[in-house]
């Protein structure tokens, strides 16, 4: 998948709905635009970042979150953190492949 297709994808994921491009942003990536919630012509979030897809990742189930490899260590008293060791395109991609979303 290209990095526009798996950006839409994880858009789509995360309940946005009128995707449409805006523009390309200086870095080379491409800025979306969406809907979500009644909410229309937003920016959507840029989901090769730590701040957007780690998100989006704990929505997702359990089941899901176990294929990409996402765990918390729990101590006594309660959650501790929750770690991971990728990059935000393997994230990504590992939870494209865990939701169905990603094509060959």
């Amino acid at each position: 998948m290209t990095d526009q297709e798996q950006q839409r994808a994880c858009a789509e994921l995360d309940g946005w709905t009128d995707i449409g491009i805006d523009g390309v942003l200086p870095n080379g990536s491409t800025q979306f635009t969406g809907s979500k919630e009644g909410l229309m012509s937003c920016f959507v979030p840029n989901y090769s970042t730590y701040d957007a897809i780690i998100p989006l990742i704990q929505k997702q189930s359990r089941e899901a979150k176990r294929q990409i490899g996402w765990f918390t260590v729990y101590f006594k008293g309660g959650v501790c953190d929750t770690h991971y060791d990728a990059t935000p395109a393997q994230l990504r991609e590992a939870l494209l492949r865990a939701t169905g979303k990603w094509k060959d």
